[in-house]
């Protein structure tokens, strides 16, 4: 499934990140990787939005000092709407959507532009 070069483009731009992560092109790899405590980031190759949100997202991570538990980076493209909105309460558009999970509850999401912040200060742990 990898038609927009998913996977290349997340070991090119975020292997320079010192940030371990996993990746799931589809449902199936999501089954068996989605964190019990950790990220689940939902991202876009072809999303610009979702490129420059992702660097973001990954410096806060690397800013921290303590890495997660698990990262798991997931293709839009290989996700149902159904199993986003189950995820993160609504249909993924290309933002690097993604949810915080602990014991196996979502604690934060981003789904937009105005969440972004606020998800970005639940990752360095300032608003736990």
């Amino acid at each position: 499934m990898d038609e927009f070069g998913f996977t290349s483009q997340v070991v090119e731009y975020f292997n320079r990140f010192e940030v371990a992560y996993k990746l799931a092109l589809n449902e199936d790899d999501l089954r068996t990787q989605l964190p019990r405590d950790g990220v689940l980031l939902i991202h876009a190759s072809w999303s610009s939005y979702s490129l420059q949100n992702m660097f973001r997202i990954f410096m806060s991570i690397q800013e921290r000092g303590q890495p997660y538990p698990e990262i798991v980076i997931a293709d839009i493209d290989g996700l149902s709407s159904e199993t986003m909105v189950t995820l993160i309460g609504r249909s993924a558009q290309g933002y690097a959507e993604g949810a915080i999970l602990l014991h196996g509850n979502v604690v934060a999401v981003h789904t937009c532009a105005a969440e972004l912040d606020s998800f970005i200060e639940v990752l360095r742990g300032s608003s736990k």
